[in-house]
């Protein structure tokens, strides 16, 4: 009912079933302009008819990830002309994050940790099989604390530098970032989603970033300024990545805080809401 005296209908985070309400809901109203904020691409490749026809009704897409954009258009024939890109907010880049780990979280050892560690977490694609190859490679002792939200097998050689835990609640997560001298953020290329809030946490919170460059992550970091950036699937150079930035504080301080500006001048809410709700973006054409 809501839809016959709406002008704009905004679907947030969302997969195929957008495609049926933006049809059903036109059928209520046929001058509503239907919005999908950061569309969930289904894993299943479609029949190309079909394809073709299941966003039909959907008017424009908002897209945290450039590469979403991309992936419409190959998929579902989608004009790029009806993508915008937004970039994804941090509730408090303000918070505490000054390239060094904040005391007042207390300290990483204190958990049973090493006092010293890259750290890596995540659920969505993440290429943990890279990410272990690479510490067993690097020339230095780098230890390493990870949470992969799954079981892990870990070869002989690394057993005593890296550390898997059990998936942390938001919070912790959070302090375990801070604690952190690296975060690797470390991910397959991929058309299905894959957001930036693990990225943007470690950038907030003043840490060097070492990171795969894929749809995830692209939008977000620029390579030698606020990340390092490696190619997807590429041990070798993931641990040459971490090698250098696990040898080099001055190098650490230096993209921690670019990445912390990065981050406050780019990633506030406000931000956020003024780009997605920039006059004029969300009126169709066929409004009165």
């Amino acid at each position: 009912m809501t839809a016959r005296h709406s002008r704009t209908l905004v679907l947030a985070t969302v997969g195929a079933e957008a495609a049926v309400t933006a049809r059903l809901a036109k059928l209520l109203n046929r001058r509503l302009h239907v919005v999908v904020f950061d569309v969930l691409a289904p894993r299943r490749e479609l029949p190309r008819p079909l394809a073709r026809r299941l966003f039909a009704s959907v008017d424009e897409f908002v897209v945290i990830r450039t590469g979403d954009a991309t992936m419409l258009a190959r998929r579902f024939d989608v004009d790029p002309g009806r993508c915008r890109f937004v970039r994804w907010p941090v509730p408090d880049p303000t918070g505490p994050g000054d390239g060094a780990p904040d005391p007042a979280v207390g300290e990483s050892a204190g958990r049973g940790l090493p006092s010293t560690y890259v750290y890596s977490a995540g659920w969505a694609h993440r290429d943990w099989d890279t990410l272990v190859q690479a510490i067993d490679q690097t020339k230095t002792e780098v230890q390493a604390v990870i949470a992969p939200g799954r079981p892990l097998s870990l070869p002989p050689g690394v057993r005593d530098r890296v550390r898997v835990i059990d998936m942390p609640p938001p919070e912790l997560g959070r302090v375990l970032t801070r604690d952190a001298e690296v975060v690797a953020v470390v991910m397959h290329d991929t058309d299905l989603p894959a957001g930036p809030l693990v990225l943007l946490d470690a950038m907030a919170a003043g840490r060097a970033v070492v990171a795969t460059d894929v749809n995830g992550t692209r939008d977000y970091v620029r390579d030698g300024e606020t990340a390092l950036v490696v190619p997807a699937g590429d041990p070798a150079a993931l641990a040459g990545a971490l090698s250098r930035v696990w040898e080099d504080p001055e190098l650490r301080a230096r993209l921690g805080s670019s990445a912390r500006r990065a981050v406050t001048d780019l990633h506030q809410v406000t931000t956020f809401w003024d780009d997605l709700l920039a006059p004029g973006a969300w009126e169709s054409s066929t409004a009165p």
